[in-house]
């Protein structure tokens, strides 16, 4: 039985010898890891849809041992190195996931679930990388997790792991790996209150497991715990997003505007009112999509009021809106060519007078 389970670790084993011989002088960063993916995992050759279980997983393995090296060389402080390890780093994860993939798509034995079981240190093993490389270590272990673990008894032991590593570790930086796991696997237990637990602190990883959390509920077709996910994300929308980096605001309101369609789609719900809701807190970030929503719902009067409160001027506003409004009721737009004109005149230059004389 015992060497039937250390079949994996011979693999590991023999990954490494083979490793060791290829890899005998020294290697810049970006070298190392474009011969790992030219030269070291090409030779690992990938098995066809009908080769047996143990193909694949050996095939599986081998990837996971080139990713695990991959995330473990530090990344150049900038420039082209940077940029190219990040490229080999990402076009390597959909090779890891696809094996992952294929994987799963084969019957198991019992034999077989021993074999599984004895690779979750292996999988663990990713997590301990740069934390550069954060995102596509989820992207991997999540997978992992996803296809192959699918025990529930697996789950409950990787769970308790991760909250025990993330107990024992320090820094938030330390911990960060361990409550994305945790949250991870919570889900995928349908622990839904504790895998939101984890991330609700942190607003970048929590937006980006609460959207993933609502996707993957409504492709399993749990309409109900999708919507709750969404609620989970609009209860936190405005404290998250004041907490970002100013450069990654539109970003999150991309996301929660498109979180948003997904939600009212699958849940059916023809809220106008709701996204309205979203759209005001999400100022001043949702601005120019606020500004079409008004557009298209034919509110003139929130729509001037809207560019007033933006302090704009005339000529920021698309011809087309301002000439929707006039024909409308000129009235509404008053307000806006008086604050165009002050506007013009504080500018106090001649080329601004000239501007408002016209």
């Amino acid at each position: 039985d015992t060497t039937k389970t250390n079949v994996v670790d011979a693999w590991w084993q023999s990954f490494e010898e083979r490793y060791g011989r290829m890899f005998l002088y020294d290697l810049t960063e970006e070298e190392h890891m474009r011969k790992l993916v030219q030269s070291f995992f090409s030779t690992f050759e990938r098995p066809t849809s009908k080769a047996p279980f143990l193909d694949h997983f050996y095939y599986v393995h081998a990837a996971l041992f080139t990713f695990v090296k991959l995330v473990h060389i530090p990344q150049h402080a900038w420039g082209y190195s940077a940029i190219m390890q990040e490229r080999h780093i990402t076009q390597f994860v959909p090779k890891v996931q696809q094996a992952i993939k294929d994987l799963a798509k084969k019957p198991r034995t019992k034999l077989h679930e021993q074999l599984i079981y004895a690779s979750m240190p292996y999988a663990r093993s990713i997590l301990s990388g740069e934390l550069t490389y954060f995102r596509q270590i989820l992207d991997v272990y999540e997978t992992m997790w996803t296809y192959v673990f699918t025990d529930p008894s697996y789950r409950e032991e990787e769970c308790n792991w991760a909250i025990k590593q993330l107990n024992e570790k320090e820094t938030v930086e330390q911990k960060l790996p361990f409550i994305a796991t945790a949250s991870y696997v919570s889900f995928l237990l349908e622990n839904d209150q504790q895998a939101y637990q984890l991330v609700e602190p942190f607003p970048y990883l929590a937006t980006e497991h609460i959207v993933d959390f609502m996707h993957m509920s409504f492709a399993k077709k749990q309409i109900q715990r999708g919507a709750e996910w969404f609620h989970r994300l609009e209860k936190n929308m405005e404290s998250y997003l004041h907490s970002l980096r100013m450069t990654d605001r539109d970003w999150f309101v991309r996301t929660v505007l498109s979180a948003y369609s997904q939600y009212r789609i699958a849940t059916k719900s023809d809220e106008t009112e709701r996204y309205e809701q979203l759209l005001q807190k999400l100022l001043p970030y949702s601005f120019y999509t606020y500004i079409d929503y008004l557009f298209d719902e034919q509110k003139w009067r929130e729509l001037i009021e809207l560019y007033m409160l933006e302090k704009a001027n005339v000529d920021m506003i698309h011809p087309f809106h301002l000439k929707e409004i006039e024909q409308t009721d000129r009235s509404l737009v008053l307000p806006l060519y008086h604050q165009t004109i002050m506007y013009y005149i504080e500018q106090k230059n001649r080329s601004a007078y000239k501007q408002a004389i016209k």
